[in-house]
């Protein structure tokens, strides 16, 4: 092991905060052929009782008197059931002091709490329910090695209105330390929490972060009990690739997720980091397991703040897989694949683990890998800076 190399201690930061999180969050890709059905409760803010669910249309939102019609493939009792009580105790337990509507999406719940205009509501409501499904039905048909059983609990997304509610949910729910965070995904309690507008009440739409975090959601659920990831880079940056995503409609009413799109505020940070010479060799990357880790090995190399070996693991990790998933010819796609069929299909995600997937046995090998993903980023970044000239020039 190189002088790179990051102490191997297990700090609790890795288990208790993505360990968790990868392990829910492919899993829920599994139950998308399920069925979509949406309910919508509308739930005063401390009301000890649940009321009745007001059915709303799938494609129209239009209210309906009847119970939970799904969509496609029928919701049975069970996952009907689930999704009850995931409603009746979030609502009781977490969202007492927010009116809020529950959008039933199995195998996901979406708490959207009240923009005090009914047209918002239901703009807000499509728009996630459209985007979440089609993420889970990605997931499922792209990684059916991991993402093949449903939850029993639905995944939970809680969404705010605006930032002054997500700090005031974070301070009663979360960790008051990301109160300037867009959105987190809670390990313990299994849900993802984020806002929606600015302080001016410009609507944001940013589904990037909503994306990252239900990738460390099904992740999280799919993993076997009482396993973490020992790779925090692997964790932020199939998390960040995953954000880079577009939701195109198709055919009668459908809509595709597609991943993979290019993340450009990563692209910037990493061109600095080049540019500085700030930055991990592959292997010192791979086995950096916790944020900490990362912060020490990148204050031993280069100095200064330690704080940014935790950068390095979202913007040169996403740089990496985005150059294996996307880069020329793909060519190390199937490696990825092998590796997240291990980590998460088996609970071994460890750099020895990430090894084997590319068949690499000395970490020499790395070499010639770590000159064609540098080449590959370089090329982005004159891409990216020939199209600012262009614009400039208009």
């Amino acid at each position: 092991m190189d002088s790179e190399t990051p102490t191997r201690r297990r700090p609790a930061e890795a288990r208790s905060v993505r360990g968790a999180a990868l392990r829910n969050a492919l899993i829920a890709v599994g139950a998308l052929a399920c069925a979509v059905s949406v309910a919508v409760w509308i739930i005063g803010g401390n009301d000890s009782e649940t009321p009745e669910p007001v059915v709303s249309n799938q494609d129209t939102g239009d209210a309906a008197a009847a119970r939970p019609v799904a969509m496609g493939s029928t919701m049975d009792s069970a996952t009907d059931a689930a999704m009850d009580a995931a409603i009746a105790r979030t609502s009781r337990d977490v969202l007492a002091e927010f009116k809020h509507s529950a959008i039933r999406v199995w195998p996901y719940v979406i708490f959207l709490e009240d923009f005090g205009d009914e047209r918002v509501n239901e703009r807000y409501a499509k728009d996630y329910r459209v985007r979440i499904t089609a993420f889970y039905d990605y997931m499922k048909k792209t990684y059916p090695n991991v993402v093949n059983k449903e939850p029993e609990t639905p995944f939970r997304i809680i969404v705010l209105r605006d930032r002054a509610s997500f700090n005031k949910f974070n301070a009663l729910n979360g960790n008051g330390a990301l109160a300037g965070a867009r959105a987190f995904y809670h390990p313990q309690a299994k849900f993802i929490y984020t806002y929606e507008q600015s302080p001016g009440g410009v609507p944001l739409f940013v589904r990037g972060v909503v994306f990252h975090e239900c990738t460390h959601q099904l992740l999280d659920f799919l993993r076997p009990k009482n396993r973490y990831n020992e790779s925090i880079w692997f964790e932020e940056a199939i998390a960040d690739f995953h954000a880079g995503a577009k939701i195109q409609p198709v055919g009668d009413g459908g809509f595709t997720y597609e991943p993979g799109h290019l993340n450009r505020p990563r692209l910037n940070q990493m061109a600095r980091a080049l540019e500085r010479k700030n930055y991990f060799s592959l292997p010192l990357l791979f086995q950096c397991r916790t944020y900490g880790e990362a912060d020490a090995a990148y204050k031993r190399k280069f100095g200064g703040d330690g704080g940014r070996g935790k950068g390095l693991l979202y913007y040169q990790g996403w740089s990496f897989i985005y150059f294996c998933m996307v880069g020329p010819n793909k060519a190390h796609r199937e490696a990825i694949f092998r590796y997240i069929d291990q980590d998460v299909g088996q609970g071994e995600g460890d750099y020895n683990i990430l090894n084997q997937a590319f068949e690499i046995s000395d970490s020499k090998q790395w070499e010639p890998i770590q000159r064609e993903w540098e080449a590959y980023v370089r090329s982005l970044i004159e891409a990216r800076n020939a199209a600012r000239a262009t614009d400039r020039s208009r």
